[in-house]
């Protein structure tokens, strides 16, 4: 199943109207990709807080895989799409991330605070400030409340931890000699083109290949604070 959103203005000033459209991807035998089907809702989202901050980069950024002993820190003048990165170790990176920045405010205020993501890509996002647990973010539109008690005037303290499936190891296992791999599946691991033209189920059942193409993962847009 997949979803997709539609994000429209409404004939009122203050709502936008989101159209989930979802549609049936299970292969049909003819493996044939199925007819998508008409939007099944239609939420309407109340306009959001002004932007008070805007939190721009540089990130400091540290990376830990499941059981991994020696997690490795980068440094991100802007947010980015994991996969699309030339650094190798990150393009194929799966596990948790934590995004690491200090931020200023000239007043925390009495009020709760909005914090927008942006995007959250592949996963989940859990965000703390201050060391205030603020909750998860794993769908649109990524936003996280933020209680007043966690701001305070002047430095503040920002962790987003990010963590993605894991299909992006997976691939880039496919890669490497099996001494090498840092997963173990008892899925296959092709080095070259699938051998099968199976899709859907079908396709993710047989396993992973050198040559698929990677997921979307981490943080990336705007991070704002509302």
């Amino acid at each position: 199943i997949e979803a997709n959103l539609e994000k429209s203005r409404s004939a009122r000033a203050d709502v936008e109207e989101v159209v989930i459209a979802v549609e049936d991807l299970r292969p049909r035998r003819d493996n044939r990709r199925r007819a998508a089907s008409q939007p099944l809702a239609a939420l309407k989202v109340g306009r959001q807080p002004p932007c008070v901050r805007t939190l721009d980069g540089p990130w400091r950024v540290s990376f830990a895989a499941p059981g991994s002993k020696t997690p490795f820190e980068r440094r991100f003048a802007t947010l980015a799409d994991w996969s699309k990165s030339e650094d190798e170790e990150i393009r194929y990176f799966s596990g948790t991330a934590i995004y690491r920045k200090r931020f200023d405010l000239p007043a925390a205020g009495q009020d709760d605070r909005l914090l927008s993501l942006g995007r959250v890509a592949g996963g989940t996002a859990r965000v703390f400030v201050n060391g205030t647990d603020c909750g998860v973010a794993w769908c649109w539109p990524f936003n996280v409340r933020v209680p007043a008690a966690a701001l305070k005037e002047g430095a503040n303290e920002l962790e987003i931890r990010v963590t993605n499936t894991w299909r992006n190891r997976l691939i880039g296992d496919c890669l490497v000699p099996e001494a090498e791999r840092k997963t173990r599946s008892c899925l296959a691991y092709e080095s070259g083109p699938r051998p099968t033209k199976d899709t859907g189920w079908a396709r993710r059942s047989a396993g992973y290949s050198a040559n698929d193409e990677l997921e979307p993962s981490g943080l990336y847009g705007k991070i704002e604070l509302r």
